[in-house]
């Protein structure tokens, strides 16, 4: 008698536009039972929207959640990273910059053996530490440094505001010119990300040999694994 009783005012709490969690925090039953219960149950145009909405949210909350939850794992690594590199030292800086220029770096080959040297990436920071690891190892001036940008041609409207962006990013004085480079998409994709910035390309003139220098310290770094 208690469970048709049950059953019953399950039933009219459905027909209400609750949902099954709502209903189980009223009646203690097993979500198997109360499914068997309400499979029939027929629900109103509002109060099914009802339900949609309280779904939605539902996500959105947990959504939230699990972005909080990120957010805050990647503070505790930021915070932990810094600390256990700490601070860089020269030798540091040369293995660093060295890795970078292996993995980013243009090389020279049969096809092109008078390579200067060139990196490219789309991550200011990383722009700014090559920079200072070819200052700091091989004395190059900024007069030997030269900057170039490559855009999607939809940014051709923005093109003033991303070079200010590398300019200040960077450190690069207004003086020295920044040559833009457009690329172009024969599908014409749409672009309006509006975090893009282009990649910028930093070369260093007359270099060939200092591409070869930074070639054997590459190979120092290999080498220096297995002694």
């Amino acid at each position: 008698m208690a469970k048709l009783e049950e059953k019953k005012e399950a039933i009219k709490l459905r027909k209400r536009g609750l949902s099954y969690s709502e209903i189980l925090e009223i009646i203690s039953v097993a979500r198997s039972t109360l499914s068997i219960w309400l499979k029939e149950v027929e629900l109103a145009q509002s109060q099914k929207q009802r339900l949609t909405e309280k779904k939605k949210k539902a996500q959105e909350r947990g959504a939230k959640k699990v972005k909080e939850q990120r957010i805050k794992k990647i503070k505790k690594f930021k915070k932990e990273g810094i600390k256990k590199i700490s601070k860089i030292n020269s030798r540091d800086l040369l293995i660093a910059g060295t890795a970078l220029y292996w993995a980013e770096g243009s090389k020279q080959s049969s096809k092109n053996i008078s390579q200067c040297v060139g990196l490219s990436n789309s991550d200011p920071e990383m722009i700014k530490i090559f920079i200072r690891y070819l200052k700091r190892n091989f004395k190059i001036k900024d007069d030997n440094l030269k900057f170039e940008i490559y855009l999607h041609q939809s940014y051709r409207n923005k093109k003033n505001g991303i070079i200010n962006f590398w300019r200040e990013k960077v450190g690069i004085d207004k003086k020295k010119s920044i040559k833009t480079y457009w690329k172009y998409n024969k599908a014409k994709k749409s672009y309006k990300n509006n975090n893009y910035w282009g990649v910028m390309r930093v070369k260093v003139s007359k270099s060939t040999d200092l591409n070869r220098k930074i070639n054997g310290l590459t190979e120092g770094i290999k080498r220096g694994f297995y002694i």
